[in-house]
């Protein structure tokens, strides 16, 4: 996705470059710092010159790569980026209009065109249809939820947290789709792959207005007020760069099919993007001239920053290594130590949901089932997954509660309904409660369903339920 944005930007070098020469030097005096000099002229006289085959070198590597990285949002972002920074140039758009003067030339070229990205999206479709019938699904649920809160959603960071939850309720309420098309793709999903959907889903209609009426405003929304220099105040004004334009369009078309706010480097690129996009329309001007006050306050700022930032470093790497050492001491099966050394970072990760599943497991193995259930549910709170309610109901089968072990068996088997996992803790679970009818049922269920991913856990499942129905099938 990185690729795909920064691509544009460098073929908007080349085409801006494209005819460049390069200017003597002459060197004058001797030693060392004549040569420093020298350099460094060089550089300044030639800095157009290196960026155009920098830029040169970076599209000819980004066509090489980008290809192989099978990610088809990148490759449509990618497009969608060269051809505004082509349009820039050459101004095709306007030369089709030109040629398309009658209405026949312009009923077949829209009848062409229908059929070109009709194929190459039905191309890109099929090339990895699972992954994208999985696309439309998580789609299909989040709409669902965004329907439910349609203003302000449900909070900001709670997609992750809540969307596994959301699709077990959609197969809860849709029991046939679990053996469908449906059931077959649904996963383990923490992001939307589509970054409008989950705006609304997190922070509503509302705030996805806002976030769209920010792109407007600065892509050229603005209405172009007449600027008034000050006496004695120095105004800087740059020219509007179209081709930062074309970032954001790749941009965009990510957003539809990906997750870039997810990735540190690309949610930067894009906010330091819009920034210079923004601060050079003619609404804008940027003083040069700033006071003793605004300086002291901007520093005594970063200042602060800087020392919270170090900070919280600090202390997240202490309560890491704590995390880390109780890790190893549960894969140590060293049960009782891991148990304390999971307490000691409780109060710091007591809202991360994975440390909370891992100290909720430890719980367990370790005997102490009440405890063990309570921090469970709690982690629940901050992220769902099947695993989590595997876990949750063989605490609950420890405590004979064997109702609630149920429920929480049945969960997870509708959050993914093909995994087996979650239906060969049913069948169990039945045997251990004395219910042979049911066990036998749950095993033939098993036998019967479609395995995404042949592995030996699944053959040993296999064979043990095959067991189940040899042993008590008579009887029954």
């Amino acid at each position: 996705m990185y690729l795909a944005v920064i691509f544009p930007l460098a073929l908007g070098q080349i085409m801006k470059n494209e005819k460049l020469r390069l200017n003597k030097v002459v060197r004058t005096g001797h030693g060392i710092f004549s040569y420093i000099q020298y350099f460094w002229q060089f550089f300044i006289l030639h800095s157009s010159f290196l960026i155009y085959y920098l830029s040169f070198a970076t599209v000819i590597a980004i066509l090489l790569v980008l290809p192989a990285t099978m990610i088809r949002a990148a490759w449509l972002g990618a497009l969608a980026g060269a051809l505004i920074v082509l349009q820039f140039k050459y101004h095709y758009i306007q030369q089709v209009s030109q040629f398309l003067n009658t209405r026949f030339k312009k009923t077949v070229a829209m009848a062409v065109a229908a059929v070109i990205i009709a194929s190459l999206g039905t191309g890109i479709f099929f090339l990895k249809k699972d992954s994208a019938n999985g696309k439309l699904f998580i789609w299909e649920v989040t709409l669902g939820k965004i329907v439910e809160k349609p203003l302000f959603g449900y909070g900001v960071g709670r997609f992750e947290a809540e969307y596994n939850n959301w699709q077990a309720e959609y197969f809860q309420n849709h029991p046939e789709e679990m053996v469908g098309p449906k059931g077959w793709v649904a996963g383990n999903t923490k992001y939307c792959f589509n970054e409008f959907l989950e705006m609304a889903s997190e922070i509503g209609g509302t705030g996805l207005l806002l976030f769209v009426c920010l792109l407007v405003l600065a892509l050229g929304g603005v209405p172009k007020l007449k600027l008034r220099k000050l006496e004695n105040e120095g105004i800087r004004k740059v020219e509007d760069p179209l081709i930062l334009n074309s970032f954001i369009a790749s941009f965009l078309f990510i957003f539809f099919f990906s997750f870039p706010f997810y990735n540190l480097p690309l949610l930067l690129a894009f906010f330091g993007i819009l920034a210079v996009i923004s601060s050079n329309k003619q609404a804008i001007a940027v003083s040069e001239r700033t006071t003793f006050i605004s300086r002291y306050s901007l520093a005594t700022s970063l200042l602060f920053l800087v020392i919270w930032f170090a900070f919280e470093l600090h202390q997240n790497q202490a309560v890491n290594e704590i995390w880390q050492k109780a890790s190893n001491l549960y894969s140590a099966n060293a049960y009782d130590i891991a148990e304390k050394e999971y307490e000691k970072a409780y109060t710091s990760c007591k809202y991360n949901n994975e440390f909370l599943q891992q100290y909720g497991k430890c719980l367990a193995m370790n005997k102490n089932f009440t405890k063990a259930q309570i921090t469970l549910s709690e982690a629940n709170k901050f992220g769902g997954d099947y695993m989590l309610f595997a876990n949750l109901g063989d605490v609950y089968k420890e405590l004979k509660q064997y109702p609630q072990a149920e429920i929480a068996y049945k969960y997870a088997a509708c959050m993914i309904p093909h995994k087996l996992y979650p239906h060969y803790l049913l069948a169990k679970l039945y045997l251990q409660s004395g219910n042979k009818a049911k066990a036998v049922k749950k095993a033939k269920e098993i036998l019967a369903m479609n395995v995404k991913v042949e592995n030996g856990a699944v053959s040993e499942i296999e064979k043990e339920m095959k067991k189940i129905i040899a042993q008590f099938n008579k009887e029954l």
